[in-house]
């Protein structure tokens, strides 16, 4: 969602450009939109696709702050 260029994306060593295309075709199929669509070299978020990330964006950084090894091996 940040990235907003797949093929650049993909480039990063541990993703790969299928790593990325196989859960957005999934995603599209449960949400029943695109949610990013072409343009120029960058693709854009869709309003459906805006409105998922900004529920699970708090959601996401309370969890990686649970997971954080600093808080998480604490006696």
């Amino acid at each position: 969602m940040t990235g907003r260029n797949l093929i650049r994306t993909g480039e990063k060593p541990y993703l790969g450009k299928s790593t990325i295309s196989a859960p957005i075709t999934k995603l599209r199929t449960i949400f029943r939109d695109p949610l990013f669509v072409g343009s120029g070299m960058t693709m854009q978020s869709t309003p459906r696709a805006e409105e998922i990330a900004s529920q699970l964006t708090p959601a996401l950084k309370e969890l990686s702050t649970a997971l954080s090894p600093n808080d998480f091996f604490r006696p």
